[in-house]
Parts: C-alpha cells; sequence; structure tokens
C-alpha cells in the first residue's frame, strides 16, 4: 500500500519543524524539539521516536509503504528525555448541553449556558489548529446537541485525529455520518450497562435507553466508523461490568476504556455510596484480563495514579482554553482569550501526565 504526505498544517516550506504530517488521514507525525510522535488514529496509539529527523525521509521519500515507513521508524525507538513543544491532544466541549443527568457527572462544572448558534466556529477551529494537536477532542455536554456539529468535524478533518464523546442516546449521530466517516473520526460512547434499569439508576433518560444506544453502535459500525466503549464504574454497575466485556465481544469493538466515579462538587452527596476502591478495580482488572482473548484492548484507569490534574487543555464552546482540574472548577490559561500564547499554555499543561496517558 503507497501512502502519500497529503496534508500539514501551518504555513512555509512543506517540510519545517513543528508541522504536522498527515499520511492517508490514519497516521500523523509531528516534530518535536528532540524527535518525533506518530499517532495511528486507526488504532488510537501514540510513539515517540527520539532523536529522529522524520523531515530529510520525507524529502527523500515522497511516497512511502507502511513496511519501511515503520522499519525506518522503529530504527529510533527510544522514550528517555520526552520534551513535547505543542499539546498531544485538546478538548473541545462543543456542546453546553445535555440531554441527560446523570448522577455521577462532573461536567457542570465546566458548562457556562451560551448560545452555541451565535459562535464562530470557523475561528475556534482556526485557533485550535495553530496549536497542532494531534487529537482533538470533541465532548460536552452532550456535542450532538449542537447543529453546527458536522461543519466542525469537516473543519477538523484531515488535520487532527478526531475523537467525539457522546452518551449514545441521541438520534443526531446519524446527521453527522458523512462527516465522521470522511474524517475517519473514531467515536467513543458511553455504556456503562446492558441493563436499562442500571443505566436508568446512573443515566436517567428512558426505559429503552440500551436499545437506543446499541442501534447507534450498530450504526458506525455497519459504515466501518472506529467505536470505543467508554464506561463510568461504580457500586451501581460493578456487579454487571462481565456482561459489557460478552457485548464489546461480541460486536468486535477493540477498545475498552473504564473510568471510576470521580469526586465532583455535584455529586458529593452521593459520591461515598457510588464511589469504587482500586482494591476493587484490581480485581476486577484481574477477571477482565482472564476473561479477555486478547482481540479486546482494555484499559481501567485507577484513582490513586491515573487522575492527576492539568494533564489536558480544554476549551470551552466559544474557544477560551482552560485545563482540566480534576473536574471541579475550571483554571484558564492566562487571561480569558480565544489564543493564548503557546508558551503560556506550556506552563499551565502538565505534559507528564499528558506522555503517561497517552504513550503508556
Amino acid at each position: 500500500m503507497i501512502l502519500k504526505i497529503i496534508q500539514y498544517v501551518g504555513g512555509g516550506k512543506m517540510y519545517n519543524r513543528d508541522k504536522i504530517y498527515n499520511i492517508d488521514k490514519k497516521i500523523f507525525f509531528r516534530e518535536e524539539l528532540n524527535g518525533i510522535t506518530v499517532y495511528n488514529s486507526t488504532f488510537n496509539d501514540y510513539s515517540f521516536y527520539e532523536d529522529c529527523n522524520i523531515s530529510d525521509f520525507f524529502e527523500k521519500n515522497t511516497t512511502l509503504t507502511k513496511e519501511n515507513l515503520y522499519n525506518y521508524l522503529n530504527a529510533y525507538k527510544k522514550s528517555t528525555n520526552i520534551k513535547f513543544r505543542y499539546p498531544f491532544r485538546i478538548n473541545w466541549l462543543v456542546s453546553d448541553y445535555c440531554n441527560l443527568n446523570c448522577i455521577y457527572c462532573f461536567a457542570d462544572n465546566k458548562l457556562n449556558s451560551s448560545n452555541m448558534d451565535d459562535v464562530d466556529y470557523k475561528k475556534v477551529v482556526k485557533n485550535l489548529l495553530h496549536y497542532r494537536p494531534l487529537s482533538v477532542g470533541l465532548t460536552g455536554g452532550e456535542p450532538t446537541l449542537n447543529s453546527n456539529l458536522s461543519n466542525i468535524i469537516d473543519g477538523l478533518s484531515g488535520k487532527c485525529a478526531i475523537i467525539i464523546d457522546t452518551n449514545g442516546t441521541t438520534n443526531r449521530l446519524e446527521t453527522c455520518l458523512n462527516s465522521i466517516i470522511k474524517s475517519n473520526a473514531t467515536v467513543r460512547i458511553t455504556v456503562d450497562s446492558t441493563d436499562d434499569l442500571i443505566i436508568n439508576s446512573v443515566r436517567p433518560f428512558c426505559r429503552n435507553s440500551f436499545q437506543i444506544i446499541d442501534k447507534n453502535i450498530k450504526m458506525l459500525l455497519d459504515n466501518n466508523i472506529r467505536v470505543i466503549i467508554h464506561t463510568v464504574v461504580t457500586k451501581k454497575n460493578l456487579h454487571a461490568i462481565e456482561k459489557i466485556y460478552d457485548y464489546i465481544a461480541d460486536k468486535k469493538i477493540v477498545k475498552w476504556q473504564l473510568y471510576p466515579v470521580c469526586y465532583a462538587e455535584k455529586c458529593k452527596k452521593i459520591y461515598e455510596l457510588l464511589k469504587v476502591s482500586d482494591v476493587e478495580l484490581e480485581h476486577l482488572e484481574r477477571k477482565l484480563y482472564n476473561k479477555n482473548n486478547g482481540n479486546l484492548d482494555i484499559k481501567i484507569y485507577k484513582n490513586s495514579k491515573d487522575f492527576s490534574t492539568g494533564a489536558v487543555l480544554m476549551l470551552d464552546v466559544k474557544g477560551n482554553y482552560f485545563i482540566d482540574t480534576i473536574f471541579n472548577g475550571i483554571r484558564y490559561c492566562g487571561a480569558k482569550t480565544d489564543k493564548p500564547a503557546i508558551n503560556e499554555i506550556r506552563k499551565c499543561i502538565n505534559v507528564n501526565n499528558h506522555i503517561d496517558d497517552y504513550l503508556g
């Protein structure tokens, strides 16, 4: 298979440093201070190659085979003294609204109700791409409730990998289907249970919640769209997690992320009733790994080590930049602005935590 360099972000010469290279809309390269980062959006996999100058290689090889590309990169595979100039991931809260009222939701701490139709999305996209992220997460609220979601996806298409976070209970995914397909976006859907009684105990919606979620997942898979399942583990669903595994395995979905419910001001009164311990999570991890046939990539986050502050750069609906501070409150990067200096962003982001999360 021959792959061509089809696009890069930023002006100037094609092979200048610090640009993103997008190959076949699947493999993204970015030169860093001391090497390159490679992101494969098909497998949601990051790799860092220290002391690797990809520019010379690209200048001599305008067309590449996947095999010789990875042979070249693997010759430089190291993992010390990583110093990144730009963020891997930027999460954009494209919607201030949600059709659910999850009892464990932390998003209320970040959402400031605004008229989404008044936002200049082209400007926000342009400013976002200024920071050359390898991956952009479109989240909320519920992102499918933003009527401009297709235009946002189209604006980012080919310039970064796109991950859409959705609760899967709206019919709006179908309206964005063509944009999702064209952009090779990944859709991450929350499945807290396959049992409506359990779902509605934490995510009140309707008696057919899982049926609607399943319908959306089937639509995405039928269109060869990559689906990641996201599960929030609580006391309510801990005993039923293995049934989610069976569902995912049957669908041949390849990636599953499980997060413990996190403390937030909104749910502080019931947090003690919902929270699961690291011991319980480790026990769950062993059960799932013993059950796994190796085809499913399972990552279970822990309370104690996987939730550090300031790891992710975020935008509100209008495009103002802030840092995720363990889901409570927001800390804007410098002054509240739609385009803070990259040096200001680098001061705010806990780069090591970001690396650990995405290269781990």
